[in-house]
């Protein structure tokens, strides 16, 4: 529980920064951080026996959400991001007690695309097993955009993640 709740206060001051960065104040947060809702998993990659280089622990994608932080197993390699540049996905190294922050759909959406969502995947690599904790930090279910004057279309937290869901499972 601890540690959840400093997740929340390192999200809070990312979410933060981006919105001054925006030209935004801190107080229009308010309604986005008031009751957020977040998913924190411990995720297990077994080892990769496959000789099979398309086998992947998570395949490519972006996290639908506002913000993932993610804490990796030191030594244990295995998150990628594609770098659209070069067409190339790097290795994000494991390091000891350091967050790796991804952006998710809801930010690019929400600021038109200034802060970009994240393609990552994993694969595992390494010999034995991996493990990683991740955050998912989706924000209040009933707030709209705090990052520009207007609020946009008027989404949701909610009605984006339930969007998002039926794109991708057809729910």
């Amino acid at each position: 529980m601890v540690y959840h709740q400093h997740i929340l206060r390192l999200a809070r001051s990312l979410l933060e920064i981006l919105v001054l960065a925006l030209g935004r104040r801190i107080e229009d947060l308010s309604a986005l951080t008031a009751d957020p809702v977040t998913k924190l998993k411990l995720l297990h990659y077994p080892p990769h026996t496959s000789k099979d280089v398309r086998q992947f622990g998570a395949g490519a994608h972006r996290d639908f959400g506002l913000l993932t932080i993610l804490l990796q197993q030191p030594g244990k390699d295995g998150l990628q991001v594609f770098h659209p540049p070069t067409k190339e996905w790097l290795s994000v190294p494991a390091v000891e007690d350091v967050f790796v922050v991804n952006i998710g759909d809801l930010i690019k959406k929400w600021t038109d695309g200034q802060f970009a969502s994240t393609l990552h995947r994993v694969i595992n690599a390494v010999d034995g097993d991996r493990y990683s904790v991740p955050c998912f930090y989706e924000g209040d279910p009933t707030a709209t955009n705090p990052f520009r004057e207007d609020e946009g279309d008027g989404e949701t937290v909610e009605m984006h993640i339930r969007r998002k869901l039926d794109m991708s499972y057809g729910m």
